[in-house]
């Protein structure tokens, strides 16, 4: 027969709200999640999942997942809706993708290279690479005399690429890096002067995998260079990709580095 129409009578009617159940009043059971709009029971397992199983979304809302993470002792990323376990935090690699992992809460712990001007916490590997990081440069500063991935610029004690020799635009405050030995025909912005030869060559021959200056450093500065020609970095391959070949479903770099984190 029928329930009476007794709220909060039998074990049936899973949405009927006001019935007995978690807290005594939302109509569910100890272990499930009512979704507030629909007053659907859920299993409180799928609360927090990722995956939205209340019609407006409300198990995965913003409110309901940070606190649980935080109470579960994470830390919540709301632009990715994930809870991350807090030894993600100041360990100097972004696992939010607004980076909130790595910034201001990091000043005193981070375990890489604290950026001040920016409020972030970088890897240490990015200091001295010659590519400037952190807004203020700090990352290429004094502590990279010796040890300069790129050319070291004495006057203003900073580490700058090598690629920004002799191409025609004075980066270092005694314009040292552009001394009057530079070919007027390697000073166009686009070619590649290699110091060890005293040669100009085509910005072609940069990070093409061979090395045309005997020192190699036309090979050398790859990475950085990267995004100014190709903007993707292969990094297990040590090669530039073009940007079209980023997302497009084939696999070119041999980690498939190139395809991840692709969006939907």
């Amino acid at each position: 027969g029928g329930n009476g129409g007794q709220a909060g009578a039998g074990t049936g009617g899973r949405g009927s709200a006001g019935s007995a159940g978690q807290g005594g009043a939302t109509g569910c059971a100890s272990n499930e999640f009512r979704c507030p709009t629909t007053g659907t029971c859920i299993s409180a397992s799928k609360q927090c999942d990722g995956i939205r199983d209340c019609s407006n979304g409300e198990d995965e809302s913003a409110g309901q997942c940070g606190a649980k993470c935080q109470a579960d002792g994470g830390f919540y990323c709301a632009k990715d809706a994930a809870c991350f376990p807090s030894s993600v935090l100041c360990n100097a690699t972004s696992d939010c993708s607004d980076g909130s992992d790595e910034g201001a809460r990091c000043s005193s712990d981070c375990k890489g290279f604290w950026c001040a001007a920016d409020s972030k916490c970088l890897p240490t590997s990015i200091q001295c690479d010659s590519q400037t990081d952190c807004s203020d440069r700090s990352d290429e500063g004094a502590q990279c005399k010796g040890s300069c991935a790129g050319t070291w610029c004495e006057v203003d004690s900073k580490c700058l690429p090598y690629y920004w020799v002799c191409d025609g635009g004075p980066d270092c405050s005694d314009a040292s890096d552009e001394p009057a030995s530079c070919p007027v025909s390697c000073t166009d912005g686009g070619d590649f002067w290699c110091i060890a030869d005293g040669a100009c060559l085509s910005e072609n021959a940069l990070c093409d995998g061979v090395a045309d200056c005997s020192d190699g450093s036309d090979e050398t500065p790859c990475r950085l260079a990267c995004n100014r020609k190709h903007d993707f970095w292969c990094g297990a391959d040590n090669k530039c990709l073009r940007a079209d070949w980023r997302c497009d479903g084939i696999k070119d770099c041999s980690d498939n580095s190139d395809e991840a984190n692709c969006p939907p």
